[in-house]
């Protein structure tokens, strides 16, 4: 420690050390936090960057959590800790209040959360993830110039998102939102005034703004249909796109987490929706499913959008 104090002295990183000291002295042992995005290599005595350059995108209430966790466990991969979903390329020092709200925690800067929020425990792996779903709320992430954010820091960045039958994920991300008292609508009630319920399910429209920026081999579309079936199998594909070995996950049983806490408390009539509205949401629901299958050249023909699952019964 001592030669590791001197050496520190001799490059002039002595009292900058003590002066983040009381706020993240370590991100792991070998990696010291100062801000920006900045961290203090002990070994090599150097300043490094890290930004992230994997990001699962969403969608909402798709399996992101159970991805974000499995990742995590790949040797070459780094998932945000202890937040995954820090929504960092949505943040400005002028929105830092938002961070207080929603997480609980005071920022003077975009950069803390980084060092202190996103990095805990990093040792140089060479995948940084970050699972934030609100990446792909379309007009908030354009606004927010998100896409651009991430090409002007990661031009080569990677992207996963998880797509759910587009009715499906409605009513989780209903169920959620009554679960966390933001809902106390019916099903039918939010879908008329709540934009994000409907639009976090166009998939297409939501990826659009990406495509300005990067190419659509950066994108890896993963089925949550079938990766609640073949977790195993996701998770090689996203190793083989990742470019990375696979990684044995033991006996550990892998299992995607449910959709809500409080689906028992709901009659199956309860999350159906008239015939008028339904026809309406689903014309609108098939053109961007054509337009992702085109995109992506992938089939979801495995989704029921029938009348006869999501219509209430005349």
């Amino acid at each position: 420690m001592q030669a590791i104090r001197q050496k520190l002295k001799q490059f002039g990183w002595r009292k900058r050390i003590i002066m983040v000291w009381s706020y993240i002295p370590f991100i792991s042992w070998r990696y010291i936090g100062l801000s920006s995005g900045k961290i203090f290599d002990i070994l090599s005595f150097r300043l490094k960057e890290v930004y992230p350059n994997l990001i699962i995108m969403g969608a909402q209430k798709s399996g992101t959590s159970s991805l974000h966790n499995y990742l995590s466990k790949h040797p070459a991969i780094f998932m945000s800790n202890p937040i995954k979903e820090p929504n960092y390329y949505t943040g400005a020092d002028n929105a830092l209040s938002d961070f207080k709200n929603r997480l609980g925690i005071e920022l003077s800067l975009i950069g803390r959360l980084l060092t202190g929020y996103m990095l805990k425990g990093y040792k140089g792996e060479p995948y940084f993830g970050d699972s934030s779903t609100v990446y792909t709320f379309g007009s908030n992430a354009k606004r927010k110039d998100v896409p651009k954010k991430i090409h002007d820091t990661h031009p080569h960045c990677k992207f996963i998102y998880l797509v759910k039958n587009p009715f499906a994920r409605m009513v989780s991300h209903y169920l959620h939102e009554v679960a966390a008292g933001r809902s106390s609508g019916t099903f039918e009630e939010e879908l008329e005034k709540n934009d994000s319920l409907i639009g976090t399910s166009l998939y297409y429209n939501q990826l659009s703004n990406y495509f300005e920026y990067f190419d659509k081999s950066s994108f890896k579309i993963i089925i949550f249909e079938k990766f609640i079936k073949e977790p195993t199998a996701a998770l090689e594909e996203i190793f083989d796109f990742l470019e990375l070995p696979s990684y044995r996950y033991n006996k550990e049983k892998l299992r995607v987490v449910g959709s809500s806490r409080i689906k028992h408390k709901f009659k199956k009539e309860d999350l159906l929706i008239d015939r008028e509205v339904f026809l309406k949401l689903k014309k609108e629901i098939n053109e961007d499913i054509k337009k992702l299958e085109t995109q992506m050249g992938m089939d979801l023909s495995l989704w029921d959008l029938s009348e006869e699952k999501w219509c209430k019964k005349s």
